[in-house]
């Protein structure tokens, strides 16, 4: 990051170099200033005004061109996969990157990358023709929540909502109970440990076409517990959308 027209440059560069790493954050290299990747919309640049501090130009992202390069489109924006009967779509094929990617974000709180990642899933939504619908983020539980002090699913969604007009209720779907990470169990358990982990509480989602949004799909246990708390509230779930689809 640049610090331009300021008399106290050399300390808002220093308040600018925290804000904004010079290294990748992913694999550690130095940054360099390139156009953003195709289908990842403003990655690579951007501008922030800062109290006292005057205009910023932030020159480069928070991962270097490399790890961005590593991101590959999904041929076919609809995976293949029906969970429940419903089409999972995603803009990204799941490898070591993207994997890691959305481990950063879960348990090292880099939650600046959410944004473009929402609008790439945003833009694969819209050209494999995705109904309108009510974004519904998968929640967290309560104590989860407050210690990573965000819900990705639901940043990823907040940016979907900007840019393709959707509504959002981040409210009415929430997690009753505490579950051991899915990443961390095996796959022919996770079934069972979301089974009856997600709740729907009021009538706001009653009658109401919704479209499911998380990070990744795996086996889909989260996405089918997640379903059946939803149509116990009679809403109408039209699919899911996610980063990366995993199989």
């Amino acid at each position: 990051m640049v610090v331009k027209g300021s008399l106290v440059s050399s300390w808002a560069q220093a308040v600018a170099d925290f804000l904004v790493p010079d290294s990748c954050q992913l694999c550690g290299r130095p940054r360099r200033e390139e156009a953003s990747p195709r289908g990842l919309p403003g990655l690579l640049h951007a501008s922030v005004s800062v109290p006292f501090l005057g205009h910023l130009d932030v020159r480069n992202h928070p991962l270097c061109r490399a790890c961005l390069d590593r991101l590959v489109p999904s041929e076919s924006l609809t995976t293949g996969r029906i969970l429940e009967g419903l089409p999972v779509i995603a803009p990204f094929r799941t490898n070591a990157t993207l994997l890691a990617i959305v481990h950063r974000v879960k348990f090292s709180r880099f939650s600046s990358i959410c944004g473009p990642l929402g609008a790439g899933m945003a833009g694969a939504w819209e050209r494999a023709g995705g109904p309108r619908g009510t974004l519904v983020p998968v929640p967290m539980d309560k104590r989860s929540r407050r210690a990573r002090g965000f819900n990705p699913a639901e940043l990823l969604a907040v940016e979907m909502a900007r840019r393709t007009g959707l509504a959002i209720d981040s409210g009415s779907l929430v997690k009753v109970r505490r579950t051991r990470p899915q990443s961390l169990t095996p796959e022919r358990r996770r079934a069972d440990n979301v089974r009856g982990a997600f709740g729907a509480t009021g009538d706001r989602l009653d009658g109401r076409r919704v479209i499911l949004v998380d990070d990744l799909v795996t086996t889909g246990a989260t996405v089918t517990a997640c379903t059946a708390a939803l149509v116990s509230v009679r809403a109408v779930p039209l699919g899911a959308i996610c980063v990366g689809e995993a199989l």
